[in-house]
């Protein structure tokens, strides 16, 4: 049976609107949800507080730039991890896909070659002394710069030492060309320390291959620069040097015509087509992983128009598709005029796995389910790889892609 006694605290209540003359107004506690922030904090003062200090965080995380990560010395890698700012100049410009890019300055016997390590070391010290004697057979001087021998873990020393490397090699007036000694991993952790200003006005021959391409890419983009997909140094020393490389490279440096026809691979001539057909524009590609890596960042690769190749080695076909796949998905196979898959080495099935079931596809297949519906020329087969012969293939200048005859011709010259 409900009291009629009034509450405890109601009466003095009363009693005290009574002497000010005030209208009684019923107790209500206010409605607190359970969501909210300040969920059991009855003193106004403490919510006030929490409020300041929750801004204060807000505020914070708004002026932090999203990539900055701090600027203590990393124990594992031993190098300050840094925020990236780009200046305008480095950022990317449209690719100019209809027209010529810059083109470098041929070489002559006694020219110069600059030799550095934008990704990876080399695997035995003795590498250096092998190439300065290939580069002496050739009539070529070389000069290693500071930080070409440096080791950093799966690294060739740190980034900035690497970019520096890079950046004097274009702008040493004596230095004619820019070699990678090697791939490895390390380009697109480079790509933001360069200084395309530099590059841009001092257009060289730059080749690599592999990791390379992140160079290449980011070249291509912002310094609008003719670069050479072809051999490193270290594929001309050792047991894996090919005739066919040395000849397509030499002629890529010192001749200024247009390269031609590629030829194919002299140890399996074999190539075939997925779509018949002909189509001509700037030729663009390289290492499928690295292309992939691109997608998202101020470099993100452009191939509207161009007739592009891919390789890779040590991929699984589903990995493979994978990369086809985010391609697809990011509308960068929509408006090209071609493609070329070059050599896929090692990139089958590793082992067995029971998740796969009933098998697995060929990386044959795997190109063929995503290349077949574009509807543009598809060639397969042209040594642009990891295997024992490469050619030399100049990215942006325009090819013409003969898929009914299997022949990929460059058009222009790219050097001067």
């Amino acid at each position: 049976m409900a009291s009629d006694r009034p509450r405890r605290g109601a009466r003095d209540r009363t009693a005290s609107s009574a002497r000010s003359g005030s209208k009684l107004r019923p107790h209500r506690r206010r409605p607190r949800s359970r969501h909210s922030a300040d969920h059991g904090v009855r003193c106004p003062r403490r919510r006030r507080s929490l409020a300041r200090r929750r801004e204060s965080r807000c505020r914070t995380r708004r002026a932090r730039p999203c990539c900055t990560v701090g600027t203590s010395r990393s124990p594992l890698c031993h190098w300050p991890i840094i925020a990236y700012n780009l200046p305008d100049s480095q950022m990317p410009r449209a690719e100019r896909n209809m027209t010529m890019p810059t083109r470098p300055r041929c070489l002559q016997p006694g020219d110069t070659i600059g030799l550095v390590s934008p990704s990876s070391p080399t695997s035995r010290p003795s590498d250096h002394i092998r190439i300065q004697e290939w580069a002496d057979e050739q009539g070529f001087r070389l000069k290693f710069f500071p930080h070409a021998a440096d080791r950093v873990t799966y690294l060739a020393g740190r980034d900035e030492d690497r970019a520096a490397d890079l950046m004097s090699a274009f702008a040493d007036p004596d230095v004619d060309a820019v070699l990678t000694i090697r791939g490895g991993y390390g380009g697109w952790r480079v790509v933001p320390h360069l200084d395309f200003d530099v590059i841009r006005a001092h257009p060289k021959f730059f080749c690599g291959y592999s990791d390379t391409t992140a160079l290449h890419i980011a070249m291509g983009n912002v310094a609008d620069l003719t670069t050479f997909y072809g051999p490193a140094a270290s594929s001309f020393i050792g047991r894996n040097r090919s005739a066919y490389s040395l000849r397509h490279f030499l002629s890529a440096l010192t001749v200024p015509a247009p390269i031609g026809v590629i030829e194919r691979d002299p140890d399996d001539p074999f190539t075939w087509a997925i779509n018949s057909g002909v189509a001509e524009g700037p030729l663009r590609g390289g290492c499928l992983s690295l292309l992939v890596q691109s997608l998202g960042t101020p470099w993100e690769v452009d191939w509207d128009g161009c007739i592009v190749f891919a390789e890779d080695v040590g991929e699984e076909p589903y990995r493979i598709d994978g990369y086809l796949t985010q391609l697809k998905l990011a509308g960068k196979l929509d408006n090209i005029a071609g493609f070329v898959v070059g050599e896929h080495v090692s990139c089958g099935p590793r082992e067995f796995r029971p998740s796969y079931a009933y098998g697995t596809y060929s990386t044959e297949e795997v190109y063929q389910h995503y290349l077949a519906p574009l509807g543009v020329p598809v060639m397969v087969g042209l040594p642009c790889g990891h295997g024992k012969h490469l050619a030399t293939l100049p990215l942006g200048a325009r090819a013409r892609l003969d898929a009914d005859n299997l022949t990929l011709e460059i058009l222009e010259g790219a050097t001067i």
